[in-house]
């Protein structure tokens, strides 16, 4: 999932009406994994998110576990990234990290998941941050990039050989 779950602040109280009574069925019969959006972390942080969920905790040294994560399934790596993260975390500690983890990876197909999309014509647009930094961290490393914040669909032209998708369906109405 590419964040933004439970609006309009990530509080404790609404993850049971407003996602898991929604999503029980499928739940039941698929595992969930879920990148933190900015909604999510209005209320504390995203503790909420992080106390509801039990993700995986192989993410970078220093930083909160299950924020920024990876996980093999069948021929696809998967890595997880908090884009809420400062600049400097993001710099300093996630990308070498993920660069890393991406180059561990012998899994045929890479992809990326975080909610801040570089590339977007919703409301919100291109995200300048995400471009300077994670696409070029991405480039020739990653085949998929999946994105939410802008309540759409969108598939771009790959950029660095990169396909970026904008999926933000998340716990609002598309637009």
């Amino acid at each position: 999932h590419t964040g933004d779950l439970i609006y309009p602040r990530g509080a404790a109280r609404d993850y049971d009406p407003k996602f898991f009574a929604i999503y029980q069925k499928t739940l039941g019969r698929a595992p969930f994994y879920g990148s933190l959006g900015n909604h999510d972390v209005v209320t504390q942080k995203g503790s909420a998110f992080l106390s509801n969920f039990v993700l995986p905790r192989n993410g970078p040294s220093g930083v909160t576990p299950e924020r920024n994560y990876s996980f093999d399934y069948g021929d696809v790596h998967v890595a997880v990234l908090d884009s809420n993260a400062s600049t400097g975390q993001l710099r300093q500690k996630i990308i070498p990290w993920l660069q890393a983890d991406l180059k561990r990876s012998r899994a045929l197909w890479k992809f990326v998941v975080y909610h801040h999309p570089p590339f977007s014509s919703g409301l919100h647009g291109d995200d300048a941050r995400m471009q300077k930094y994670l696409v070029p961290a991405l480039a020739g490393r990653a085949d998929i990039v999946f994105n939410g914040h802008d309540h759409c669909y969108e598939r771009w032209k790959p950029r660095g050989g990169v396909h970026y998708i904008v999926t933000g369906a998340g716990g609002a109405a598309l637009y």
